[in-house]
């Protein structure tokens, strides 16, 4: 339930909506404050809210009995706000939201050719007297409420910023697709575990081989996927985040090979690869230093991708038209993709 209150010299509007919304055991926090932004943005809530607050506004200051603002400025944005609300029915994750908010109250044929009628007035106090008016602008101001609230108690600053801003901040967000219903304790030590080991290899590539880079773990929000948050450095995290997308792309593009030949290709052209041999030649790394950075590398990515576990930014992509990300990685059995037969060992367990 969210409560507030709008006041003019004359009258006082209170505004109590009852959302049946729940945050599902199948949604992280995360995915749920993301979800209620693009629902805020593509139902235009902010200008159409707007509108109605200008009429507020207006009623607020003029000491006469009939107050006109027009109205059927909301019209074109109402029937905008209809086509991606549409849109956004096409998608289960926001059909299910819609349906939880009762958005398809708002949204049916009748009810917008009512708000239609009734938005054509330009008197105030006609407007805000019709119960299809009140119950736009309640579901609206809802959502952008809803949304405040959502961001100021389910998320960090860190993990509240867009995808670049984040990796500024040497925040990188990974999900972990679960294939069952839940993740074990021991999944989440090996999925951590190979984390810091990639986090701090590739600081020893990156900066200095003599330091240990430390990961702060700064999400860890579980669902029937989990989200996973960590902060390092942001040259260490963009170059993680690259790595992936690096091996994502082939896979999209070329298909999964268990062929040493072809995979030993890919590791070469990664560009981590490259770093290693560069300070190899360079001498600021050993033979043996840069032979077992590589395979610190290797196995640890083969590891995490094996247990399902990729950059969020890459999971809720799509690769086709159809085929999302996250469903191919479902769907397919790549552990030791990077990793030859003398790899493999207690390293792949």
């Amino acid at each position: 339930m969210i409560i507030w209150e709008e006041r003019s010299p004359s009258c006082s509007f209170i505004f109590i909506v009852y959302f049946s919304v729940r945050k599902p055991h199948i949604m992280q926090k995360l995915d749920f404050v993301q979800h209620l932004k693009t629902v805020v943005d593509k139902l235009d809530s902010e200008r159409i809210t707007d509108h109605f607050d200008s009429g507020l506004n207006l009623r607020s200051t003029i000491k006469q009995e009939i107050v006109e603002y027009n109205f059927a400025k909301i019209t074109p944005l109402l029937f905008s706000s209809k086509v991606n609300y549409e849109n956004l029915l096409l998608q289960d994750n926001y059909a299910s939201f819609l349906k939880e908010v009762g958005a398809d109250k708002i949204y049916n044929e009748d009810n917008l050719a009512r708000l239609a009628r009734v938005l054509t007035t330009e008197q105030y106090y006609m407007a805000f007297k019709s119960p299809e008016i009140l119950q736009l602008y309640q579901f609206h101001q809802g959502l952008i409420k809803m949304l405040e609230v959502a961001e100021s108690l389910l998320l960090n600053e860190l993990t509240d910023k867009d995808f670049l801003s984040s990796l500024e901040s040497g925040v990188l967000l990974f999900q972990v697709v679960i294939d069952n219903d839940y993740i074990s304790s021991e999944e989440y030590i090996r999925i951590l575990d190979a984390l810091q080991e990639l986090v701090n290899v590739t600081g020893k590539i990156l900066i200095d081989k003599e330091d240990n880079y430390q990961t702060d773990i700064i999400l860890l929000d579980s669902g029937s996927d989990t989200n996973i948050g960590i902060q390092t450095f942001a040259e260490v995290a963009k170059s993680i985040f690259f790595l992936f997308k690096e091996i994502w792309d082939y896979i999209t593009n070329h298909g999964i090979y268990q062929n040493e030949k072809k995979n030993k290709a890919l590791l070469d052209s990664l560009a981590i690869r490259k770093e290693i041999q560069k300070n190899v030649k360079e001498g600021v790394l050993s033979e043996a230093e840069g032979k077992e950075y590589t395979h610190l590398v290797k196995t640890r990515v083969d590891k995490l991708i094996g247990m399902k576990v990729l950059p969020k930014q890459i999971v809720t992509g799509s690769y086709t038209q159809t085929q999302t990300n996250r469903n191919l990685l479902d769907e397919l059995n790549i552990k030791g993709f990077l990793t030859s037969e003398q790899d493999k060992g207690e390293d792949m367990e």
